[in-house]
């Protein structure tokens, strides 16, 4: 496997969508192709997609700019869990 596509869960209406390329295959377009084809099949089936990715992965936007994605805006991300992911004392 080289490259895979993803797409889910389901937020508030939308498939949140991402892509993976192994890093010896990366910069040939296989991550631009499979996330073309993923936003296209989600759609086909009517369900809407957005791409999420730190700002420092200029790959991943690279990506989602290649596929039409534009609207852009910063967010605070907060993450729970729950204690019995926390390390016992």
């Amino acid at each position: 496997l080289v490259a895979q596509g993803m797409a889910g869960p389901r937020a508030r209406g939308l498939l949140e969508m991402g892509v993976w390329t192994r890093p010896s295959h990366r910069r040939r377009g296989l991550g631009t192709l499979v996330s073309l084809h993923t936003a296209v099949a989600c759609e086909a089936r009517g369900d809407a997609v957005w791409w999420n990715t730190n700002a420092d992965n200029v790959g991943s936007i690279q990506i989602a700019r290649r596929i039409g994605f534009r609207t852009e805006r910063p967010y605070d991300l907060v993450a729970y869990r729950t204690s019995d992911w926390l390390p016992h004392e």
